[in-house]
């Protein structure tokens, strides 16, 4: 059985800089540090959405159920 460990939005938004970077989506959240720099879009653009709730820009550019949406 796995362990689940429980974020505040609070913990997550200390994370929003490239030496420590997280984001949630659909509720799950993510470090998304070592991912910056192989982004196809580049790591500014998820930098931007460090340290939130990014679902909904995500689905913007992914679209809805690719990747675990509804």
């Amino acid at each position: 059985m796995s362990e689940t460990s429980v974020y505040t939005l609070q913990e997550v938004k200390k994370h929003n800089n490239g030496k420590s970077s997280w984001i949630i989506l659909h509720d799950k959240v993510y470090d998304i540090t070592k991912f910056l720099e192989e982004h196809p879009g580049g790591e500014e653009v998820l930098l931007e959405q460090s340290g939130t709730y990014a679902t909904g820009a995500f689905e913007d550019v992914a679209g809805t159920g690719r990747y675990g949406g509804a």
